[in-house]
């Protein structure tokens, strides 16, 4: 998986991860599969908690 790549590299880079998260909306419409929801698009239901739309990550050199 990408991100696990790169947090690594992050990582390797000594930077400390304070935060990560995975996002499940977007404010814009990624893929014409996405649906319209509340806080904007997001995966169909199904999918929702099995592929994150977003991933954050705050990450600090001490």
């Amino acid at each position: 998986m990408k991100c696990l790549h790169q947090t690594g590299a992050l990582l390797r880079a000594g930077l400390r991860l304070l935060h990560f998260d995975e996002g499940r909306t977007l404010p814009w419409r990624f893929s014409p599969r996405m649906v319209e929801v509340p806080r904007g698009y997001a995966w169909p239901e199904a999918e929702r908690d099995l592929i994150p739309c977003t991933f954050t990550i705050v990450a600090r050199k001490d």
